[in-house]
């Protein structure tokens, strides 16, 4: 239905936004946008992933404060904590592999 189609275009916007480290973008659409946080792309990687991937710092403390799950695991079985120390960013990574507050 249309529905879907509004939706699937949200998440496209929603992955673009994080994958770029829009904050700005990421915030916005946190507020407009009813996403529970579990959304994963084509590739299975949820949005804290994207962020950590790429090392957008400030996104994923943004995600975290939106209670986005720091222990979620993409199809490779890893945590954002884990994608991020294996792209290089290890502050992000002892960041996202801390307790939630």
């Amino acid at each position: 239905g249309e529905d879907e189609c509004e939706d699937e275009r949200a998440l496209l916007e929603w992955f673009g936004a994080v994958k770029n480290g829009e904050v700005g973008r990421v915030l916005e659409l946190l507020k407009s946008v009813s996403l529970s946080g579990h959304e994963i792309d084509a590739q299975g990687q949820g949005a804290l992933h994207q962020a950590a991937a790429r090392g957008h710092t400030s996104v994923c403390v943004q995600l975290l404060n939106h209670s986005f799950d720091s222990s979620a695991t993409n199809r490779q079985g890893q945590t954002p904590a884990e994608v991020a120390t294996s792209a290089g960013h290890a502050t992000l990574a002892s960041l996202l592999s801390r307790p939630p507050p």
